[in-house]
């Protein structure tokens, strides 16, 4: 238990900074001096709001694979719009794997939202609420009511 926990802590940190990093260079003025507290306060933050995720994950299934799907679907423009920016040389080497390199970049990032996807609705299949339609239970989740 405690190993999945810091498992998805630390899946989550370098989520959120690589796609911080990836996606906002390019609209982002250079990098400024910045204090080493601001950094402590970062983990922290991301520490609280993993276990908060995680407790949602436990608690509301659904709801928090509703917050995956929302976030596939940032990731996934993430992935696209980027590669169609002309700065996109700050973000990305386009001279690398054959000259594909932000395309096989940009590639990996819909790879990644679509999983993310798809995690986000098997984790909203797990709890259906009782709120919910009976065609879409039955057609997108496949429960079956006797």
């Amino acid at each position: 238990m405690i190993l999945r926990l810091i498992f998805v802590l630390g899946l989550s940190q370098a989520v959120l900074e690589a796609f911080a990093s990836a996606a906002w260079a390019a609209y982002s003025p250079p990098p400024v001096e910045v204090s080493p507290w601001l950094g402590i306060a970062a983990v922290l933050f991301t520490i609280v709001f993993g276990l908060l995720l995680y407790a949602l994950r436990s608690w509301k299934p659904f709801y928090y694979g509703m917050l995956e799907v929302i976030a596939s679907l940032f990731t996934v423009y993430f992935g696209v719009a980027p590669a169609k920016q002309p700065g996109v040389a700050t973000v990305c080497n386009g001279g690398v794997l054959w000259g594909l390199g932000c395309d096989f970049q940009s590639s990996l990032i819909i790879l990644a939202g679509i999983y993310i996807f798809v995690r986000g609705m098997d984790n909203m299949g797990r709890q259906l609420p009782d709120w919910l339609p009976h065609w879409m239970r039955r057609w997108i989740f496949q429960e079956n009511r006797a």
